[in-house]
């Protein structure tokens, strides 16, 4: 008896031993501490159902980060504007954080004369202050989407150091979003003057051309761009994808794309889509769907993430993360479907794989 007592503990402390290893040996792998849990808001007005507050609580999201407007150039007036700005029909609920963002157009930044990149970030900076829900609260950070390039960098990050001067770090984080060729090449692409940078794990692919089987989110693609993630010298966030659309061809050249369409909606339209294999269909009758034009021989292919995909590219980019305290996880995006096409606790496994 005393031998198999001292067996079964050795057997036991064995187990505990080597679980605590493979828990610090995982955690090695991680170079932060926290996740903050977020998501994008992309549409133009802000009303949020009691079902979606209470799902967000649940789901432990602390952020939302809300596209403000976008800023496109202006022929007409050959100056930048604004465009779609928010309308917060409802105000944000209480316990999360609204962080604004504006996209530049990269073709904004080519117009663009140098002298005007000061009135540029003092327009944009008090059309935030204008659009904020409650203006005596300032935003605890403001991010900047714009995919620059080589030739737009310079005009890009002046535009940022003019506007870090309208709010001081203290007060408001400044981020930039980056796109995986700006991490791959980031001597040619420059480190954006900002406090914080978000990755955008999604959009990878040329979603025109007819030979693309998922342009939204491509795993093999993407692990050629991440060898130096770990070394990018700014704190890095993540943004991934949990979105679906449909890319129309007619005759072989791309038309246009149907927001938020899925297989399980093909299938439920057998009068209006065939199956062609390999999530693509072929249009029986001209017709709108989910309020795009499609016509009778288009060929439509469905691209789609599901949350395993999801998970399996939050678990790549996991350990390669470079040293920060907290990594902000933002899924894009925030609507009325989200939740039942990806319920509460897929969500949950995805952020928890950070």
């Amino acid at each position: 008896m005393k031998s198999m007592g001292w067996v079964a503990f050795t057997t036991a402390t064995l187990m505990a031993i080597l679980g605590l290893f493979s828990q610090c040996s995982s955690n090695a792998s991680k170079h932060y501490n926290h996740t903050a849990r977020c998501l994008y808001y992309w549409k133009s007005e802000f009303n949020l159902t009691q079902e979606q507050t209470d799902e967000l609580k649940q789901s432990g999201v602390s952020r939302l980060f809300v596209k403000f407007f976008d800023v496109e150039w202006a022929e007409q007036f050959q100056r930048p504007v604004p465009v779609a700005p928010i309308y917060f029909a409802s105000p944000p609920p209480s316990g999360i954080n609204i962080v604004p963002v504006v996209y530049i157009t990269n073709n904004t930044l080519i117009q663009l004369p140098h002298d005007q990149i000061p009135v540029l970030a003092d327009s944009i900076y008090q059309k935030i202050l204008d659009l904020l829900p409650n203006t005596s609260e300032r935003p605890t950070e403001i991010q900047f989407d714009c995919d620059w390039t080589g030739s737009t960098k310079d005009k890009y990050f002046e535009f940022l150091k003019e506007f870090r001067k309208k709010t001081p770090p203290t007060e408001t984080i400044l981020s930039s979003t980056l796109r995986l060729h700006q991490v791959k090449y980031r001597t040619q692409s420059g480190i954006p003057p900002v406090e914080r940078v978000t990755l955008m794990f999604y959009n990878m692919g040329n979603f025109k051309s007819i030979k693309t089987d998922n342009s939204i989110l491509d795993l093999s693609t993407a692990k050629g761009y991440l060898s130096r993630l770990n070394e990018y010298p700014l704190p890095v966030d993540v943004a991934l994808p949990l979105f679906s659309w449909g890319v129309v061809f007619r005759n072989g050249q791309f038309t246009n794309l149907i927001a938020q369409l899925r297989t399980t909606d093909a299938y439920s339209m057998p009068e209006t889509l065939k199956p062609e294999g390999n999530n693509r269909y072929i249009a029986l009758q001209s017709t709108m769907i989910n309020g795009s034009n499609v016509g009778k021989g288009d060929l439509i292919r469905i691209e789609e993430i599901s949350s395993q995909l999801c998970k399996q590219a939050a678990q790549l980019l996991s350990p390669k993360i470079p040293l920060t305290d907290t990594v902000q996880v933002i899924l894009f995006h925030l609507d009325q479907e989200l939740f039942q096409r990806y319920p509460n606790p897929e969500i949950s496994e995805i952020y928890g794989a950070f």
